[in-house]
Order: C-alpha cells, then structure tokens, then sequence
C-alpha cells in the first residue's frame, strides 16, 4: 500500500537534508512533495532508491504533515492549603546512587549500505539476517555495525580468494554496480584511515576518510568530524594523499 513520502522518510529516521544528499533530489522539491505537491516522475524514481523501497510504495500527491495540536492554557493556580505538620519521618537506609546510562551512536547510514552491498554479494537475504539479529538493521548501534561489517566483509573475502584466477572480474560490466576492484579498493583505504580527496564534476572538492559506501554514494568523515555523501553520479575522480615518509 503506498504511503506518504514523508512517512516513509521518517519511518527510515532521515532528515529531509539527508534523504536529499542521498537521493540527488532538492530539498525545496522534498519539502513541496511532503505538503501535497506531485511528485515528478524523476524524482519519484530517485527517491525510491533513497528509500530502499518501491516506486509504488511512494503515494504521488502526499497528503500534508499533520500539524501538532496547541498544547492547552495551564490552569489559574489556586492558593495551596496550609501544610499539615508532617510526623517525623523515619531514618532510611542510604540507596546507591543509580548508573548512568550510557549513550551508543546509531549505525551511520554508510555503514547499513555497505552492509547491503555485501548482503547482495553473497546471496544473503536482509529480511533473514534482520531475524538473526532481532531487530532491523536501522535500530544497529555503531559499534554493532562495524563488527556485522567486519564478519560479511571477511566472508566475502574468503569466497573471493576460492574462486579461480582466470574467472576473476576486475572490472564491473555495469556502470551501477561496484565491482570487486573498486571494493577491494575501497575498503583497503577505508580500514587503513587514507584522507583521500574527492573532486567533484562542478570542481567542489571534498577531503576525508572513507567510512563507508554503497553503488552509488561514498560517505566520507572531513577534518572537522562532519560526515559528507557524495553521489557516484556527479564524481569526477578521488585521489589518495600521499604517505608520510
């Protein structure tokens, strides 16, 4: 049954700058869509894919985002009572003072389509894989991520390193699809922290470590610890930084 588009960006916990760096669609266009305005057949396509869902699971003419009822006047106070002369309270055994809960960052959205990447590549089903876990791949801590990265990744390679050289691709046969050079590639700067730079067609350059990506975006950690996505559609080229001496 299709849903409204912003539903189903709220339902993937994305923000509407987000699920536009991630679609390629302006955020202007998002936020007319979610207040009623049709959606173009071209963007519906792309934010689909965004989405991971269906172009028919997207409803064309949203309808718009219910607004938040005012909250109520607070009621006119009333004089309070006088108090009642308490009786003296019995003395009470000293209570330890309660943990502090600790605070996990989410999963980042490179991490989940990377993990997708290599659900594909080995034939694994993501509606099986979230039964394994107990939960979906959306509710996956940061650190959970990266060690489910770090066990497909290693069965991945294992299966590579069986199959026979002369079989072997090097390069992918379809331009949306990343092949296993560029993965190889990939993950080997991204597990060994390269600053890589990233030029864009329009000549915007952006500079950071990989920390994941997917057939069709890059995400990238800069210097100043902000996270960047970069569309595989509008790169010209990436390049390495040099090492140290």
């Amino acid at each position: 049954m299709a849903q409204n588009l912003w539903e189903l960006r709220q339902t993937k916990r994305m923000t509407v700058k987000e699920l536009a760096g991630k679609s390629g669609v302006k955020a202007d266009s998002i936020y007319a869509y979610e207040n009623g305005e049709p959606i173009k057949m071209a963007d519906l396509e792309k934010l689909a894919k965004a989405l991971y869902v269906n172009k028919n699971e997207i409803k064309v003419q949203s309808d718009p985002v219910p607004k938040k009822k005012p909250a109520p006047p607070p009621k006119a106070a009333t004089a309070p009572a006088a108090p009642k002369p308490a009786a003296p309270a019995a003395p009470q055994a000293k209570q330890p003072p309660a943990a502090k809960p600790t605070q996990t960052t989410s999963a980042s959205e490179g991490q989940l389509d990377y993990l997708r990447v290599l659900f594909a590549k080995l034939n694994e089903d993501e509606t099986a894989v979230t039964e394994r876990l107990g939960k979906p791949l959306e509710e996956l801590t940061f650190p959970e991520a990266r060690q489910l990265l770090n066990t497909y990744h290693k069965a991945y390679t294992a299966r590579q390193a069986q199959r026979p050289p002369d079989t072997r691709r090097k390069r992918g046969h379809l331009p949306e699809v990343v092949d296993d050079f560029e993965i190889e590639y990939l993950q080997t700067q991204q597990e060994a922290g390269t600053v890589i730079t990233f030029t864009l067609f329009d000549k915007t350059e952006f500079t950071g470590r990989i920390i994941g990506f997917s057939p069709y975006n890059i995400t990238i950690q800069q210097a100043d610890e902000s996270e960047v996505t970069i569309q595989k559609l509008a790169l010209a080229y990436y390049t390495a930084a040099k090492a140290a001496a």
